[in-house]
């Protein structure tokens, strides 16, 4: 029973701990890029050639809500389309999928954000690959309190 009692404790604590670093809204901006991908040694894929890297680039911005409960849900606008962010965070770190709004549109990208506090700043980095994975981007990300 000790044991049980004692987990119950623990997490509030954690909550507690979280709701104080990360709690509220976050928003910041990207600037997409080509992203790299890396293949092992001696692999021959020739997918990314065919990326000039010339398409959905640009700058863009993120809005998140963190709950007291490490819930996060937000909202993604600009180069790499409209998306919705879901994820969790956990002590320091955000992480959250980015899903298009449209998954019908040609470049609808698909990916993930992390991001860590540090100095009052959650800074981090997207990854998204459009539907059939050939274009990859990436850009870093700088998330304020609002």
């Amino acid at each position: 029973m000790a044991t049980g009692s004692g987990a119950a404790r623990a997490a509030p604590s954690g909550s507690a701990e979280l709701s104080g670093a990360l709690e509220g809204t976050w928003e910041g901006r990207y600037d997409a890029k080509k992203g790299t991908v890396g293949v092992p040694p001696g692999v021959k894929d020739k997918t990314w050639v065919t990326d000039d890297g010339k398409s959905v680039i640009g700058p863009g911005t993120i809005s998140i809500t963190v709950t007291s409960a490490g819930e996060v849900t937000g909202k993604g606008k600009g180069a790499l389309g409209d998306s919705t962010l879901t994820g969790k965070a956990e002590g320091t770190t955000v992480r959250t999928s980015l899903l298009p709004d449209d998954p019908t549109t040609p470049q609808a990208m698909t990916g993930a954000m992390v991001a860590m506090l540090k100095d009052g700043v959650l800074r981090g980095e997207i990854r998204v690959a459009g539907p059939n994975a050939t274009v990859v981007r990436e850009s870093p990300i700088e998330l304020k309190r609002k």
